[in-house]
């Protein structure tokens, strides 16, 4: 018999003892069997969904979760009105309502206290068809997730468990927190949020351990990202400190600065001109079109990272704040003017001061591009060329600094030095994730302003990625951040499918559980995954590889944790 689970606070026994009298004036003329069995099956599902997440144990002013209705009332054949109405009875109202739309989901409903903060959950039979057909629009869904990770998913068997320490990990944390509610005031932080975030969180991760001990991993491919999810990319690395393999403790192998480490491999050519596995192409083929469809006009050649015309001509961008008519027109005047193929066929020359001069403007994207064929007549114009213009993109002299300091033990710190920064490598690392991640006002952070001047053509590179938007309305529907997309795309292609796999290749009976930029092994087996990982993406990435070994105890973080908890709460 098909089992669902449900959260274990609730007497769904009780609920539907007398089922068909004590909720008639609900059910109206729904009283057959399959009616009933359907309707207590669809009351199941949506105690199921409702069931408190990983989320909800940070910091959000409520714990309500948006309902998607059509899909509830697809697979329940109209039933989410009904089940509203049960759920929402005043003699034992067991869930509530926010009232508030949620755009392209409906409303957020969440369990009554009562329930909501009882800890467990247990799996629960069903009764008709309902539940079965959940099931398989889950798997139907899965037919579109991204099968390359798939392998990571067959790792998540009942040879992963949790050390039972953990329980006593977990007493000890909530019992400082508590200690540090009592002793915090009230006027600095804000105890009641405080006290009920610490009541959500120890639902949640009540509930984790309880899905972890019955083997329920809820691993996931994601063909937007090319990233894999379970249950362990939710829970804090604390707790994943005490998860065995085969019983054996474990370690945890991330990469020291991930996101400059793979952000370089957008500073090569052959990224935008071949299409092997690791190309933009193939890693991201919507926004490779996009970059170089020819409304667009832009195209990046082998010697030059240019935005040009299908050829190898010398560009710089300059900004605009406001746009013009007449540029539209001036663009169309040069797609007409009879000079067009000349210019389109004139090739730079080695001694390029004594090029012929061509130059004209291409208006896109609230970017106004110019191209010059004679960098002679630019510096007289007063613009400051890129380097790049004169070479390869690798011979960007700020590209080549950028690279240099991937090489040494520690980017952020490092970066922290070159910037004159009195800041720690954590928050380092939070400006720098903003500075790859902001499209909008770049000018308000120090440090991203630090960035821009140390690593101009770094910044212009990624600054022209970020804002270019897709063409097709569905496509800007699909993917919001194109550029975080492709970040995460490449991560996952050098460490998930390169790194870690061929690793389970070699070691076909080992078990992993990885955790985006980082992989969990058996104590017994981190100098093999080293070394396999070191090797296979070295080989791909020509650059060094910094891995950080991950064992700590976890006791002496729990300070911190709850420093984290009471930040985010100041008055």
């Amino acid at each position: 018999m098909t089992k669902i689970r449900i959260p274990s606070s609730i007497d769904i026994n009780d609920l539907f003892k007398d089922f068909t009298d004590k909720y008639s004036n609900y059910l109206g003329d729904k009283t057959s069997p399959t009616d009933i069995a359907n309707i207590k099956d669809s009351i199941l599902l949506l105690l199921h969904i409702l069931i408190p997440q990983s989320g909800q144990d940070q910091f959000s002013e409520e714990n309500f979760q948006p309902i998607y209705s059509p899909l509830f009332n697809r697979i329940t054949a109209n039933k989410f009105k009904i089940v509203k109405e049960i759920l929402t009875d005043t003699h034992n109202p067991i869930i509530e309502c926010d009232g508030k739309y949620h755009e392209g989901r409906s409303y957020g409903y969440k369990l009554t206290d009562k329930y909501f903060y009882q800890v467990g959950t247990i799996n629960y039979p069903t009764h008709g068809k309902i539940i079965d057909k959940y099931y398989n629009n889950l798997k139907k869904n899965r037919e579109d997730r991204f099968n390359k990770l798939e392998y990571l998913e067959r790792k998540l068997t009942n040879r992963i468990s949790m050390d039972e320490r953990i329980h006593s990990f977990v007493k000890t944390f909530f019992e400082k927190f508590d200690e540090r509610i009592s002793t915090s005031n009230n006027e600095i932080y804000d105890i009641p949020q405080l006290v009920r975030r610490r009541k959500v969180m120890e639902v949640v991760w009540a509930n984790h351990l309880s899905m972890i001990s019955d083997g329920f991993f809820n691993g996931s491919e994601s063909k937007t990202c090319h990233r894999f999810s379970s249950i362990f990319t939710r829970i804090k690395r604390e707790l994943r400190s005490f998860i065995l393999i085969d019983g054996e403790e474990t370690v945890e192998i991330d990469i020291v600065g991930s996101h400059p480490y793979f952000l370089d491999q957008i500073f090569k050519s052959e990224f935008y001109n071949e299409n092997g596995d690791s190309s933009l192409q193939s890693l991201f083929p919507e926004f490779s079109r996009e970059l170089k469809k020819t409304s667009k006009m832009i195209k990046i050649d082998n010697n030059n990272f240019n935005y040009v015309f299908n050829h190898s001509y010398l560009l710089t961008i300059n900004k605009f704040n406001y746009l013009y008519k007449t540029d539209c027109n001036h663009f169309k005047d040069i797609i007409n003017n009879k000079n067009f193929i000349k210019i389109m066929n004139y090739k730079i020359k080695e001694d390029y001061l004594k090029s012929k001069y061509y130059s004209f403007s291409i208006l896109d994207n609230k970017i106004k591009y110019y191209l010059y064929s004679d960098i002679r007549l630019l510096l007289n114009s007063g613009v400051h060329f890129p380097s790049y213009m004169c070479g390869n993109i690798v011979e960007m002299t700020d590209i080549m600094e950028f690279k240099r300091m991937l090489f040494s033990e520690d980017f952020y710190s490092n970066l922290a030095t070159e910037l004159n920064l009195n800041l720690n490598r954590k928050k380092i690392k939070e400006e720098f994730q903003l500075f790859l991640n902001n499209s909008g006002d770049r000018n308000t952070s120090s440090v991203n302003n630090g960035i821009r001047k140390l690593f101009p053509n770094v910044n212009r590179i990624i600054e022209f990625l970020l804002r270019l938007k897709f063409s097709d309305v569905k496509l800007n529907t699909k993917y919001k951040n194109p550029f975080s997309l492709l970040l995460q795309r490449i991560e996952s292609y050098y460490f998930l499918q390169i790194g870690v796999k061929n690793f389970c290749d070699q070691n076909k009976k080992e078990i992993v559980v990885t955790v985006h930029d980082s992989v969990i092994v058996r104590k017994s087996m981190v100098n093999r995954m080293i070394k396999v990982l070191k090797e296979k993406i070295e080989e791909k990435t020509k650059i060094p590889l910094q891995l950080s070994v991950k064992n700590p105890n976890p006791y002496s973080k729990i300070e911190n944790i709850i420093e984290e908890y009471f930040s985010k709460h100041k008055r």
